[in-house]
């Protein structure tokens, strides 16, 4: 596809075959030319620990990071609820 878009990046289930198919596909996409967004509430030594140098690396090498400050959307509307 022209566009991915990852969502919450480290919020799924992290095994060996997960890492393995999110550095590939990073990889694939890189090499491809193609876009890509990726969120995640993680700090870069949280991805160092959970996928590994090689992604971080190319995570900032290849994208630009934009950092986001700010409540929790669903948590503001929980509270307005009460």
């Amino acid at each position: 596809c022209a566009l991915l878009l990852i969502d919450d990046l480290g919020a799924e289930c992290i095994t060996q075959y997960s890492v393995s198919s999110i550095n590939s596909l990073i990889d694939l996409r890189i090499v491809n030319g193609r876009k890509t967004v990726i969120s995640t509430n993680l700090t870069p030594a949280a991805i160092r620990k959970t996928y590994g140098e090689r992604l971080l690396s190319r995570l900032l090498g290849e994208f630009r990071v934009l950092q986001f400050i700010g409540k929790d959307i669903r948590m503001q509307k929980i509270n307005e609820k009460r």
